[in-house]
């Protein structure tokens, strides 16, 4: 009895889940595209430029906080209308992200309908820029900081005490009112759960970024110091932060 107990919990070897495999491949333009196929029914896909706040330039305070908010306007080829009404009939969910590093276009979509998923993706991911959409998103900008928690401003003020003297200190929300790193070099496509010939015969052939050469970042090295910040808040929020290891050190990472 107890050999037959455990007998039948043991996993023959054919029934193991096999690990999915990361396949990453860079166009002759620069475009790096990525995927990992799990074989979910929702696809994820990501269009990440290397255009973050410590990119900007010191009268570019705010830039990218204001290139995120045109994201869902019009492209150079649609109307941002009809771009986000294509998005809901595919069952796709959009979302603009900005951190000191990345500015990206982030979209989940029905496995069935990722090719279409992908088209909407490289129109929204590249914003004309209309004067009239840049006028009509500069009062979002307002509204942003209207509704950032206490969280979110001890994490500005704490980057900026930590790294005061280089581009890690920038604030990733323009103040008040406020180039363009949009291009191969300093892009990658990310998809999971969508097959990797698919997403790159994409990138070859329909992904009409303009071409450019990578960027590096300047240095920002960790000063430390404090900041205070004041406010009526009844609550008092406080952080202490130290230097952390550098992406660069995998050791470290790992």
């Amino acid at each position: 009895m107890i050999q037959k107990r455990f007998s039948s919990t043991s996993v023959p070897a054919r029934n193991a889940i096999n690990v999915a495999e990361e396949k990453i491949s860079r166009l002759p333009n620069g475009l790096t595209v990525a995927s990992v196929d799990l074989g979910g029914p929702v696809t994820q896909l990501v269009v990440a430029y290397r255009a973050g706040t410590r990119y900007e330039m010191p009268n570019e305070a705010g830039l990218v906080h204001h290139i995120r908010n045109c994201i869902g306007g019009d492209s150079q080829r649609y109307y941002g209308a009809q771009l986000l009404w294509q998005c809901g009939s595919a069952g796709a969910t959009v979302n603009g992200m900005m951190t000191r590093d990345l500015l990206a276009v982030q979209m989940s979509v029905i496995r069935d309908r990722a090719p279409v998923g992908l088209s909407l993706l490289g129109e929204l991911a590249q914003p004309a820029f209309k004067p009239w959409d840049v006028e009509d998103f500069k009062e979002t900008l307002r509204i942003d900081r209207n509704y950032l928690k206490a969280y979110d401003l001890l994490l500005e003020d704490l980057h900026d005490a930590a790294f005061r003297s280089g581009s890690l200190g920038n604030y990733l929300y323009a103040k008040e009112e406020t180039a363009s790193q949009m291009v191969t070099g300093n892009a990658v496509l990310v998809g999971v759960n969508i097959p990797h010939d698919q997403i790159l015969d994409y990138a070859s052939s329909q992904f009409t970024l303009p071409e450019g050469s990578s960027i590096l970042p300047k240095p920002s090295p960790y000063c430390g110091g404090e900041k205070r910040h004041k406010n009526l808040m009844k609550e008092a929020h406080v952080a202490i932060a130290g230097r952390g290891a550098s992406l660069k050190s995998r050791k470290v990472i790992i």
